[in-house]
């Protein structure tokens, strides 16, 4: 006797379609054929908001807290009556009125359409659902700024009015052209550095780095240079028998506790304050150092790629344009 067995996803559930007892493989082989266009025909039945209560479940499971936090928010703003809605049923047009509605700056419309574009890839891969409400709503485009990178002697200026601790800070942000990792809740870039993750013997060091927004947590290894060894070992005999981490301090928040750096979004412009420069931030120091690694010293745009860790050249390659001017000036000062 033969039959057909086969599993299919229904309103995010996986349903099994069994049926033995044909007498020929090709009356099986029909009988499946017409059940599987029976189920790829069924509406499904799932609302927006049980949906989108699926898809905040897996987010807070497996994604960063700010990347859910802001799903969350968006989709809160949908007002209740479509959310209750089967998903299926929804009018594009409604929903793009909607959507222009809550969504104000260019930035903030662009990355909310990611989001509602993500939570409609969810439904068709769990719900089988056909219908997109969020179909024709287009991207704003946006004049992208051109981005400021200070000129060497600007970054030498400050490193000269800084202290000691902000140097070596300063420096090891240059060194690995790493980002500093402000948030707290999560040991990123150089301020989650510990020392867990220093390997002196092996001269190696691991800073840990989303490679794109709310994305997963990913290693990259360096090897200590001479230079960043002595940053290092400095750091070592200011080491807080307390704190795990190379760059620590106290804060008022947090009585006498040492922590790891957070509070220091405002020391660099401080300092640019002082040196009497324009101000740059902390991300231009990555520019920096990935233009003096490709211009200066002829590194290969794939090992700057991997070691800024981006995913892809493109990213890569518009850092070092947008460089140009003040790697001239670098020229200039050899």
């Amino acid at each position: 006797r033969y039959g057909y067995d086969f599993v299919r996803v229904i309103d995010g559930q996986r349903e099994r379609f069994t049926q033995f007892g044909f007498d020929t493989r090709r009356e099986a082989e029909e009988a499946e054929a017409l059940k599987k266009e029976e189920v790829k025909s069924k509406k499904a039945t799932a609302t927006l908001q049980e949906i989108i209560g699926k898809r905040l479940e897996l987010l807070k499971a497996t994604k960063s807290k700010g990347y859910y936090d802001d799903n969350r928010s968006i989709f809160s703003r949908i007002p209740e009556r479509l959310r209750k809605m089967r998903y299926e049923d929804i009018p594009p047009g409604e929903m793009h009125q909607v959507f222009l509605g809550f969504v104000g700056s260019p930035h903030s419309h662009n990355y909310g359409l990611r989001l509602a574009k993500a939570l409609h890839n969810f439904a068709r891969d769990n719900y089988r659902i056909k219908n997109n409400p969020f179909k024709g709503i287009k991207k704003v485009s946006i004049k992208k700024k051109k981005k400021y990178i200070p000129p060497p002697r600007d970054y030498a200026l400050v490193l000269e009015v800084a202290t000691c601790e902000e140097f070596y800070y300063l420096e090891a942000v240059r060194l690995t052209a790493g980002r500093i990792g402000s948030k707290p809740d999560a040991d990123t870039g150089i301020n989650g550095l510990k020392w867990d993750d220093v390997e002196f013997e092996k001269r190696q060091m691991t800073i840990w780095t989303r490679k794109k927004k709310h994305g997963n947590l990913e290693p990259i290894t360096f090897s200590i240079s001479d230079y960043m060894m002595e940053i290092l070992q400095r750091r070592l005999e200011e080491r807080n028998p307390d704190c795990p981490y190379v760059f620590w301090q106290y804060h008022p928040r947090h009585g006498k506790k040492p922590i790891r750096y957070v509070y220091r979004d405002k020391l660099l412009s401080n300092l640019c304050d002082v040196a009497g420069v324009r101000p740059f931030t902390f991300h231009a120091l990555r520019h920096l150092t990935s233009s003096q690694l490709f211009y200066v010293h002829g590194a290969s745009l794939g090992k700057i790629q991997e070691f800024l860790g981006h995913q892809n050249a493109t990213t890569t390659n518009q850092y070092l344009q947008s460089l140009g001017e003040s790697v001239n000036e670098l020229m200039d000062l050899l």
